[in-house]
């Protein structure tokens, strides 16, 4: 049992080192409750990235982010636009880059055995907002 600790315990922390280094991507979303049954209206590719609030008329329907390491900024405005278009939304409003420090510490029971896993990651988001379209 002890022996099945250790490998599993060296086994999930190879896993998650794996993890942190791949450049692997989280995607969040916070979506208003009164929008959540949105159907998409864009494709991903038609999505607008914009710094400012647009000049159109719009709501902003919720927020999006997305935490990565080692990742192309192109893969990453692709991923949120996936994500806005799932959603929705007609454009984002990048609004933030955060960057911050993971320390994760894996260990078992063996005293000998103790890894220490840290990583710069850094976060990428903002408002997702979707244009007042007339009613029909």
């Amino acid at each position: 049992m002890n022996r099945l600790k250790r490998t599993w315990g060296a086994a999930g922390a190879v896993a998650l080192f794996a993890m942190l280094s791949s450049g692997c991507i989280g995607v969040h979303s916070l979506v208003k409750p009164e929008y959540k049954n949105l159907k998409p209206v864009r494709s991903a590719a038609e999505i607008e990235i914009t710094y400012r609030t647009p000049e159109k008329e719009h709501l902003i329907i919720g927020e999006i982010s997305l935490n990565f390491q080692k990742t192309p900024r192109e893969e990453v405005i692709e991923k949120l636009k996936e994500e806005a278009a799932r959603l929705g939304a007609d454009g984002i409003i990048l609004e933030q880059l955060t960057t911050y420090q993971n320390n994760w510490s894996v260990s078992g029971q063996d005293p000998n055995y103790a890894s220490k896993v840290g990583a710069t990651r850094y976060r990428m988001g903002g408002a997702i907002y979707r244009y007042l379209r007339e009613s029909r």
